[in-house]
């Protein structure tokens, strides 16, 4: 309301804090490709998170090996972003997909597959965590 009243109009990145995920993935699909770029290079590695920690993924350096610029990213996102019950539900749809997958595959196995998309062998055990609102 400051901004309103003081400058006319609120600033983007404060308008963010209130959107929903759909909100801003809309607004993001209106952008020109430039901005999208721009955004992409800009928010292309997800932070550590408790999560990385609790998990205790290993790290090479600094750095955690999983969890970062793969597809367990997404899943470590989406832990924050849904409730528990959405993400339960995310879960248990993307461990039923993988396996769907997996009976395909004769040279790999599930945890192998799960490995080369970036989860940790225990990632299963993300819900065991109870996420605080400063997470």
């Amino acid at each position: 309301m400051y901004y309103r009243i003081r400058y006319g109009n609120i600033p983007l990145w404060a308008t963010t804090n209130i959107l929903t995920f759909g909100s801003l993935s809309k607004m993001y699909k209106v952008l020109p490709q430039s901005l999208r770029t721009k955004v992409c290079k800009t928010v292309d590695q997800l932070l550590d998170t408790p999560l990385h920690a609790r998990l205790s993924i290993p790290k090479q350096g600094n750095q955690y090996i999983y969890g970062k610029q793969d597809l367990f990213a997404v899943v470590i996102g989406f832990r924050y972003l849904l409730s528990k019950e959405e993400f339960a539900v995310f879960k248990k749809r993307l461990v039923l997909e993988i396996g769907r997958l997996n009976k395909n595959l004769a040279h790999i196995t599930e945890s192998e597959l799960f490995e080369q998309m970036g989860f940790p062998p225990n990632w299963k055990n993300i819900t065991r965590y109870r996420l605080t609102p400063n997470e």
